[in-house]
């Protein structure tokens, strides 16, 4: 019949550890942080021209189909005068005055300027899907592009021809 004092449970313990090192020199270290920076450098001036480049080529583009939408109204507007052209000689044939060959001629013309306008036509769709591509925009959505462009002075700003600051040439 005597207590007996016990005592439950553990004690916290707790250990830490902590280990620092110093390099005194290491080439290949150096080395390697050199060329990953250089690597990092080469990269942003790719991004840059890669940028510079689509920027170029949207432009490109751009003028393409406004050139072609040019062509096609002087095509429309030629191809409108020979068939008044042809209506004319049918008439002129009709009456004696011009012979078959001549008639076949203003015909094979006029046959000539409506498949160079297909044709015009063709190239001008290949256009707008390749600047729908160039621009990220889905090949079935519909673009209207403007005639007019607005003309901003950059060449003063942007004007830096020298040879080593050419992007190329820094990569």
């Amino acid at each position: 019949g005597t207590m007996v004092p016990i005592q439950l449970g553990t004690k916290y313990n707790a250990t830490a550890g902590i280990q620092a090192g110093q390099m005194i020199y290491d080439a290949s270290y150096f080395a390697s942080v050199r060329l990953f920076k250089k690597a990092c450098e080469i990269s942003n001036l790719s991004m840059e021209q890669a940028k510079e480049e689509l920027a170029f080529n949207l432009a490109q583009m751009y003028l393409f189909i406004q050139t072609t939408n040019e062509q096609l109204v002087l095509l429309d507007s030629n191809l409108a005068a020979f068939q008044k052209i042809h209506g004319y000689s049918e008439q002129h044939y009709s009456n004696g005055f011009i012979l078959k060959a001549d008639l076949d001629r203003v015909a094979v013309a006029t046959n000539n300027l409506e498949t160079e306008r297909d044709n015009l036509l063709l190239v001008r769709n290949q256009q707008l899907n390749m600047l729908k591509y160039l621009m990220g925009i889905a090949p079935n959505r519909n673009i209207s592009l403007s005639d007019d462009m607005e003309i901003f002075n950059l060449s003063v700003m942007l004007a830096d021809t020298t040879f080593g600051n050419q992007i190329e040439m820094r990569i």
